[in-house]
């Protein structure tokens, strides 16, 4: 019998509870879906005139509360085909002429603690009138508190490019049994058009702190004021170190100017059991649309794209941080000893200036609490076709993401891991 070769585990405690998780999808790739969230509605006049500067104005304005695919009003399908998402742009909302929207969605947050909300968002043509704003509040805690926001985009002058951004939710929420969220999407002029996608909202389990660690850092500095690439492969042209800007102030960054190299690297996350993040530094002067950034991964098995970027990076001489989520584009990056890291830059012609910075892998190092209990059915049941059946069962019942790994025994290098989330 094949599945009795077959071994599935819930490794390392289950600390991470991730009760919220929306990307605006209605499963079909053509239209949106708002994942139980509700739009505050169009009867009344619940919306700011203005949040110039963060400086969200007293609602005095009437919302758009109508998401209608087919008219592109808050959903978009087509700029970014396959992908579903909201988007806010004064000249569509509800037809055109409506600034802002705003949704909302209460959850339960008993038995959480260290809370944060996450999303991807991106821009195109806006200014410090348009922006996005995130509240939180509860019975005990009735005037909003204001967790995130931003105006004028992630980066600016950088238009259609997602960057994951967070807001941390104050411990006055801990344990919090009706915790509301707000999410406020203004925009002030016609095609000032602001996006967001793949929401998430999580916290840790009462009784686990916060783990954090970093399985991999590098400043490419040998700490002896030398540049030091000792820790990558570099194939191709040699970059420039130190660059002749840089991103931290320490100039020991790398840089390509009319040349095209790749840097790849091992980091070894297997104490990382959750939310293995990609972080860097990255900055432009002059680019124009042939110079690229590809940054990849590889979890076993492939490289995947995990960013990638042509043309403009940043105003001028600036760096921006951006940070991505492996864990959430594969979960075979969590617990993993062998995970692939690549960077390619390519500039095309003198002038044209690219730097990398300060890259970073880091994660969640999960705990064991006494609240959370999930057990997997034993052996897994085979369904043919190579498909097996394993039943996770949350005995405790409180709001929890697990990873499952399966590894065949005869061949531990044929293996493979996902989460579920309980909410």
């Amino acid at each position: 019998d094949q599945e009795a070769c077959l071994s599935c585990r819930v490794p390392g405690g289950e600390s991470v509870s991730v009760f919220e998780s929306a990307d605006f999808d209605d499963g079909t790739g053509n239209d949106c879906d708002l994942n139980g969230w509700t739009l505050i509605p169009d009867t009344g006049t619940f919306c700011s005139p203005s949040i110039q500067d963060c400086n969200v104005q007293a609602e005095s304005q009437n919302c758009c509360a109508t998401v209608d695919a087919a008219n592109q009003s808050i959903c978009d399908v087509d700029s970014f085909p396959g992908n579903p998402m909201l988007r806010t742009d004064r000249a569509t909302n509800c037809g055109g002429g409506v600034e802002e929207w705003r949704l909302t969605k209460t959850f339960d947050a008993t038995g959480t603690t260290d809370m944060a909300i996450c999303f991807n968002y991106a821009d195109i043509g806006t200014n410090t009138k348009d922006g996005v704003v995130v509240y939180v509040a509860d019975t005990l805690n009735t005037t909003p508190v204001e967790v995130y926001c931003d105006v004028r985009g992630p980066v600016r002058d950088v238009d259609g490019v997602f960057y994951w951004v967070c807001g941390v939710i104050p411990a006055a929420f801990d344990n919090s049994p009706d915790m509301s969220v707000l999410v406020v999407m203004h925009s002030e002029g016609n095609g000032h058009v602001i996006f967001i996608d793949d929401l998430e909202l999580y916290g840790w389990v009462d009784g686990c702190a916060p783990d954090v660690r970093t399985a991999f850092l590098d400043t490419f500095d040998d700490g002896a004021d030398n540049c030091d690439t000792s820790k990558w492969t570099v194939t191709g042209d040699a970059p420039l170190c130190p660059a002749e800007w840089d991103c931290s102030g320490d100039s020991f960054a790398l840089q390509a100017e009319n040349t095209a190299w790749t840097i790849e690297t091992t980091v070894d996350a297997v104490t990382l059991d959750g939310f293995v993040t990609l972080c860097f530094d990255v900055g432009s002067n002059n680019t124009t649309a042939d110079d690229v950034v590809l940054v990849e991964f590889n979890a076993g098995g492939s490289w995947e794209t995990a960013w990638t970027l042509n043309g403009k990076l940043s105003r001028n001489k600036e760096c921006n941080q951006v940070c991505v989520n492996l864990s959430a584009l594969n979960s075979a990056a969590n617990n993993n000893a062998v995970l692939g890291i690549r960077f390619a830059l390519t500039s095309i012609g003198g002038g044209d200036e690219i730097v990398l910075d300060d890259v970073s892998v880091t994660g969640f190092h999960y705990c064991s609490a006494g609240t959370v209990d999930v057990t997997l059915s034993s052996p897994p049941v085979d369904q043919g076709g190579g498909v097996y059946q394993v039943t996770a069962t949350n005995n405790g019942g409180t709001p929890v993401t697990v990873d499952v790994q399966c590894v065949w025994d005869p061949d531990p290098a044929v293996a493979g891991s996902d989460s579920i989330t309980f909410q």
